[in-house]
């Protein structure tokens, strides 16, 4: 495991990160809207924070930092 890494390195990482998250809560979104499921802002802040370790821990496994 290594962690010396650039600012550029951590920038994409970061942009991976999120962009994963919004990926995945968008899908989650749609799906809720298919199926017709009221939510309620917590639920959605939920789902969010769910999302955002999906896309932190798919993040790393594609950095290799977890196998």
């Amino acid at each position: 495991m290594t962690l010396k890494k650039t600012t550029k390195e951590w920038l994409s990482v970061a942009i991976m990160m999120v962009s994963s998250a919004v990926i995945i809560f968008n899908n989650i979104g749609q799906s809720v809207q298919l199926i017709q499921i009221p939510l309620s802002k917590i639920s959605m802040y939920w789902i969010a924070g769910i999302s955002l370790g999906i896309g932190a821990i798919w993040t790393m496994y594609l950095e290799k930092v977890i196998k």
